[in-house]
């Protein structure tokens, strides 16, 4: 006679009876939140060649009404020293930006009579009678500073998966030497590829870029799914980066371009570390929240360098060279 053993149908059948017990059992914990505290925030970012603007609005909590729009505020006293000069008042203006939504109606505090150079360092103080003060420093950044540049055409072709052939990859080799002092961002634009035409006439050449393909020397690489490229890996070195372009031929955008390139037009910016930290965990907050979750997968903490509040005081520089090759 076959015999059954019905002992792990009993043990099953337990199992499930202690799992469906314990699940019953719910207990609910209540966490009372915080009331939100406003304060001020700051956000200042300075250009040796831009006027000086800085706005001032306050915090809100997550579920207050009007959390949604900023609302500047036109009474509070925002002043700026430069070294060991005296601190200088801003004053405030209002900016219509028709193409700025939800705020059509930018303010700011500004003074275009100051002068700002690399190398100066900045101290914000900002005080408002409904707000504890607050106050925030910079250092303005020097412009970056390029040693060489080199082009390689065609060295790489892309191939998928299926086998089949892509376009021809050329590699465009920017060197340069980071400053020791300040953390830095860097962020680089390919503004122009140029050729000399059968005619003798210089003349602008298709192309597009796929990001940089690695940071040479360093032992480190770069996500050209990035923004900003951090200075981490070479703080204050001599660095090699490496850009990947495609460059087409201009009677066929289906083949490569085989001639010699004469210039190429690279847009460069510099950006302090208080700045580019910032915009990088901004960045990804509004990454998350740009989908359907209103509410971010994770916590995502936006640095501020805003002592009393929140914010950003920062610098940048910005410059195009043409450089032939």
């Amino acid at each position: 006679m076959q015999r059954f053993d019905i002992r792990p149908l009993l043990i099953s059948s337990l199992l499930g009876s202690l799992l469906m017990i314990l699940a019953a059992c719910e207990t609910v914990v209540s966490i009372p939140l915080p009331e939100h505290q406003p304060k001020l925030v700051v956000y200042g970012i300075l250009n040796a060649d831009s006027a000086l603007e800085i706005q001032v609005s306050r915090s809100y909590g997550w579920n207050e009404e009007g959390g949604d729009s900023t609302e500047f505020l036109d009474d509070a006293v925002v002043e700026i020293q430069i070294g060991n000069e005296s601190p200088v008042r801003l004053d405030y203006e209002e900016e219509y930006t028709p193409w700025s939504w939800p705020n059509q109606v930018i303010g700011s505090y500004i003074d275009p009579q100051i002068d700002l150079s690399e190398g100066d360092s900045i101290k914000l103080t900002v005080s408002h009678p409904d707000y504890p003060s607050v106050e925030a420093s910079t250092k303005m950044i020097p412009e970056l500073t390029i040693s060489a540049v080199e082009l390689r055409q065609n060295i790489a072709r892309e191939i998928y998966e299926d086998g089949s052939k892509g376009d021809f990859q050329s590699l465009l080799s920017v060197s340069l030497t980071d400053d020791p002092e300040t953390r830095n961002y860097y962020s680089f634009e390919i503004a122009g590829v140029i050729y000399e035409d059968s005619m003798g006439f210089d003349t602008h050449l298709g192309y597009s870029s796929a990001g940089f393909a690695e940071i040479g020397g360093s032992g480190g690489a770069y996500n050209s799914g990035g923004w900003l490229l951090s200075d981490d890996d070479f703080n204050g070195s001599l660095v090699q980066l490496d850009l990947l372009l495609y460059l087409y031929d201009p009677s066929s955008w289906f083949e490569p371009f085989t001639g010699q390139v004469k210039y190429v037009i690279l847009h460069s910016k510099v950006y302090g570390g208080e700045w580019g930290t910032y915009w990088e965990k901004y960045r990804i907050q509004q990454q998350a929240n740009s989908g359907f979750d209103l509410i971010p997968p994770e916590a995502v903490i936006v640095n501020s360098n805003v002592e009393g509040g929140y914010g950003v005081l920062g610098s940048w520089t910005t410059r195009t060279d043409t450089i032939r090759l």
